[in-house]
């Protein structure tokens, strides 16, 4: 109850990645669209998402993992399959039980980036075409830190106090 960021649950994500709020219409791709949208290799482009590519390639950077769905949220069609909050039969009673997925890895093909797609996955597995997003239950929250930002001051924090130590003896 106290949590200021979550994993989005399958309503969250799916009207973050397929509803227009200007038009109260929710369409099959995350570019507003009912048509795919165009591969691509990186990039931030209006009808783009990062699929169809090699699986050597890996993902996109973060902030260059394809257009924007209508709300404004980089990325939900490709780049990497995310995990929901929702367990996939939709009854959230075991932790253990396998969790919805959504968006596509850069290696799928259109049609699982569809809205009418959604994959299942094990809590406990893990692979390298899986992620997640955080989201915010307050927009008053700050940003969620890049996990390279929050290694930098521990080990920042660790350092300075190995030093002060040294400097005591």
């Amino acid at each position: 109850s106290d949590a200021t960021w979550v994993i989005p649950t399958e309503n969250e994500w799916y009207k973050a990645a397929y509803y227009n709020p200007l038009t109260s219409t929710y369409s099959d791709y995350t570019n507003g669209l009912n048509t795919a949208p165009t591969a691509v290799a990186s990039g931030t482009s209006n009808n783009t998402a990062v699929y169809g590519q090699s699986f050597n390639q890996g993902p996109a950077e973060v902030t260059q993992a394809g257009g924007l769905s209508a709300y404004g949220v980089m990325g939900l069609g490709g780049n990497v399959r995310e995990w929901e909050e929702t367990a996939f039969n939709l009854n959230n009673s075991v932790g253990s039980t396998g969790r919805g997925v959504r968006g596509g890895y850069w290696g799928d093909n259109s049609s699982i980036l569809s809205s009418s797609t959604r994959g299942d996955g094990n809590p406990v597995g893990g692979t390298t075409i899986w992620g997640f997003r955080v989201a915010s239950l307050s927009s008053s929250a700050s940003p969620v830190p890049e996990p390279g930002s929050c290694v930098l001051w521990t080990l920042m924090g660790g350092s300075a106090f190995v030093y002060r130590r040294r400097m005591r003896k």
